[in-house]
C-alpha cells in the first residue's frame, strides 16, 4: 500500500506536527476539520489556527513510498520524528493513532 509521512507547517515559525497516513487528503481534512472545530489536543497550534486559519499552515510531504503494514509506515514516521523538529506532536501512545 501507498504510505505518506507528513507534516502540518505553520508558515512564520516553521513550527510543525509531523504524522503518518496511507490517505494524506482524507488525514489532512480530518485535521483542518479538528482545528476549524477547536478541537486539537495542543493548544499552541489551535490558537495559531485560531488566529491565522488555513492559510497560516501548509502541509509538507516528507515521505512517500511504497509499505507493507501501517506498521513499517509508523516506524518510517518515528525515523522522522526523531531527526526533525516537531513541537506539535504529542508524546505518543502505545494505542495506533487514525490512519
Amino acid at each position: 500500500m501507498k504510505g505518506y509521512v507528513y507534516s502540518l507547517v505553520h508558515k512564520k515559525s516553521k513550527r510543525r506536527y509531523v504524522g503518518s497516513t496511507i490517505n494524506l487528503r482524507r488525514r489532512t481534512l480530518e485535521h483542518f476539520s479538528s482545528l476549524t472545530r477547536g478541537r486539537w489536543g495542543d493548544s499552541i497550534l489551535q490558537a495559531l489556527w485560531d488566529k491565522e486559519g488555513r492559510d497560516g499552515f501548509r502541509v509538507d510531504i516528507l515521505w512517500e513510498g511504497i509499505v507493507d503494514t501501517i506498521s513499517t509506515l509508523r516506524q518510517i514516521e518515528c525515523r522522522f520524528l526523531r531527526k526533525t523538529a516537531h513541537e506539535f506532536n504529542p508524546p505518543r501512545k502505545k494505542k495506533e493513532n487514525k490512519m
